[in-house]
């Protein structure tokens, strides 16, 4: 579930990856004589807001229902008991710490130059402690 979330709901890739396609297909949309949809059309309905459009009022735009989404996803996650932070604690002399290989598919090593390896947890990209 957490993966759902932060992977396939990340908002910041979905909005990257409209303003990419955005900017491939614009040009085509503005230039084609056939459409239905004014440019200014065009340019609202993939950014932010709410808009009337074909006789619709307040449509929302492609971010807007993107944005939408992923709250209703990350509250109903949290109502159902999910704890999908990420991320780590602070550590200090960071230097001092040694991970290799990186990236890895089999095993890494793990040393520390001053201090001994008082305990050690590897957590996959889904959230799921494998060592």
């Amino acid at each position: 579930m957490c993966l759902l979330k932060n992977v396939v709901c990340d908002t910041n890739l979905m909005i990257t990856k409209i303003n990419n396609w955005k900017n491939q297909i614009q040009q085509a949309v503005y230039d084609d004589y056939r459409k239905v949809a004014s440019n200014t059309d065009f340019d609202n309905g993939t950014e932010y807001g709410y808009y009337d459009v074909f006789g619709l009022n307040d449509v929302p735009a492609l971010k807007t229902v993107l944005s939408e989404r992923y709250n209703l996803i990350h509250q109903a996650l949290i109502n159902e008991g999910y704890n999908c932070t990420v991320g780590i604690s602070d550590l200090k002399n960071t230097e001092e710490i040694i991970v290799y290989p990186n990236p890895s598919s089999d095993y890494v090593n793990i040393s520390t130059l001053n201090a001994p390896i008082e305990s050690v947890t590897i957590i996959d990209v889904n959230g799921r402690i494998i060592y």
